[in-house]
């Protein structure tokens, strides 16, 4: 019996002990609340604001362009980067095309970084510039993942901002590295897919997140997520009794671990 669990004693009062977990897929969980509240802000980074149907429309593109680049469903693809938007948006596309989400953390050294690659069989990686020459480090001895995408702290404010924050050594200086590709200059010239690939939630051969924990934190890598719609629906299911549409949900958690993305869909 459910009443009979320790923890039940310190519930939080609203929120059920049981919960029926849809039988949806994290990325169609997102475009149902995006029809819902398309001009609700879903994010707000650095005095910007980014609308939920703004994330999805560039998701979207995102996920054309990785099919245009021969990204196609159960490939691998890795985010190497902090908590800023590009991120979400890599998440959002990858999923759109039935591709796995690879998080790397920008703290793993170049050997979980390398293991994280190979193990993982990351077709393609989505970076932060200048954190790029980590990889390049890591797999020296190895080969890099075969499409490359980059994106830079610039891209996060206007470009005259972006100068002179270049200017006064705000923003770190990045390496050329001629064979990567830019976010946004990938993204902007393709149309949003109108249509994104149906997976089975239900099918554990359907992995739509492969979560890999360094050697320096919790030993080998070798978690393979296979629920993350039910965790992302039960931790809704507490957010939606406390945050109310339009609220400013502030999340101090780190992106590259994807839990964060949870915490935004929720009305």
């Amino acid at each position: 019996m459910s009443e009979e669990k320790v923890w039940f004693k310190s519930w939080p009062k609203g929120v059920g002990k049981n919960l029926e977990y849809p039988s949806k897929s994290v990325h169609k969980m997102f475009e149902e609340v995006v029809e819902k509240n398309p001009d609700l802000t879903y994010l707000s980074v650095m005095g910007n604001d980014y609308s939920y149907s703004g994330i999805n429309e560039s998701a979207s593109k995102f996920a054309s362009a990785l099919i245009k680049l021969g990204v196609t469903k159960g490939d691998r693809v890795g985010i190497f980067m902090p908590n800023i938007p590009q991120f979400v948006i890599a998440f959002f596309g990858i999923l759109k095309i039935g591709a796995t989400v690879v998080p790397i953390s920008p703290l793993y050294g170049t050997e979980d970084i390398l293991n994280t690659i190979t193990d993982s069989n990351i077709k393609a990686i989505v970076g932060l510039d200048f954190l790029y020459p980590s990889v390049i480090e890591a797999c020296k001895n190895s080969k890099e993942p075969e499409i490359v995408i980059l994106t830079s702290l610039v891209d996060l404010v206007s470009p005259i901002l972006g100068f002179i924050a270049k200017l006064v050594g705000k923003i770190p200086k990045a390496p050329k590295i001629p064979h990567a590709l830019k976010f946004y200059d990938l993204i902007n010239p393709h149309e949003p897919l109108k249509e994104s690939v149906i997976v089975d939630p239900n099918n554990t051969t359907d992995v739509s997140i492969d979560v890999r924990s360094g050697n320096g934190v919790l030993g080998n890598p070798s978690i393979i997520n296979r629920g993350v719609g039910c965790y992302v629906f039960h931790n809704c299911s507490v957010i939606d009794k406390v945050v109310k549409p339009s609220s400013i949900f502030c999340c101090k958690i780190v992106a590259f671990r994807w839990f964060f993305v949870n915490a935004q869909i929720f009305k």
